[in-house]
């Protein structure tokens, strides 16, 4: 995206950005960050996966989706079978909204993290899955939900947004932002956006706030948007 390269290596943190028009197409991209763990993004996909198959409670979708709580998520998960037939059920979502690619985990890679969570995900995968998500009626139990989650930083900031976000640290302990859904542009319709930020301070409060710099800079700057075509 035009200024986009500039404007990221002024961050001190390592970051990503891609969009995608609403029904798909070509997705612009920019920044170093490319790809890395799901984190609780991965929980939009189970939940949409376990409305389709009459499993979800009301109340773990709303925990899950809004609140992002763990033990919800882990609820739906586990309300879709065996990990394998969780993971499968969940792929199977992310390939019916545009991401046919993501291989979705079954079987946990890091202790003490869901294996959900450290699915590896593309920003550009994620876009797209969100170009096609906002616009299929089986997810809107979900999108709903992602209107009004409890976080107050990137995405989120922007009236009219569609989001969800994940966090968590790498290895060395060095936290991960990320964040995707639609925005409103200012010429009207949406577009769908995923972004994430590695601060160099290694701080979660820093990965936030450079979400909502991204976001700050981003929002004024999109394109025209479309809407959702029968």
């Amino acid at each position: 995206m035009a200024g986009f390269g500039d404007f990221a290596a002024s961050l001190p943190a390592d970051v990503g950005l891609a969009v995608t028009p609403i029904g798909g197409g070509q997705t612009l991209a920019g920044g170093a960050w490319a790809d890395g763990p799901a984190w609780s993004t991965m929980k939009v996909a189970i939940a949409i996966a376990a409305v389709d198959a009459g499993t979800a409670r009301t109340d773990d979708l709303d925990a899950a989706i809004r609140r992002s709580d763990n033990d919800a998520a882990d609820r739906l998960w586990s309300s879709l079978g065996p990990p394998d037939r969780a993971a499968e059920a969940t792929g199977a979502v992310l390939a019916r909204d545009g991401d046919p690619q993501t291989r979705v985990n079954a079987v946990a890679t890091r202790p003490g993290f869901s294996a959900f969570g450290q699915t590896m995900w593309p920003l550009t995968a994620q876009s797209q899955f969100a170009s096609h998500l906002v616009c299929d009626p089986a997810a809107a139990p979900v999108t709903d939900l992602m209107r009004s989650t409890d976080e107050s930083w990137g995405l989120a900031t922007v009236p009219g947004a569609i989001a969800k976000s994940g966090w968590g640290p790498d290895e060395d302990g060095r936290q991960l932002a990320r964040q995707f859904g639609a925005l409103p542009t200012p010429a009207g319709g949406l577009v769908a956006v995923a972004i994430a930020a590695q601060p160099d301070s290694g701080t979660f409060e820093d990965a936030a706030a450079t979400l909502t710099t991204i976001t700050q800079w981003l929002a004024p700057r999109l394109p025209a948007g479309t809407g959702c075509t029968p």
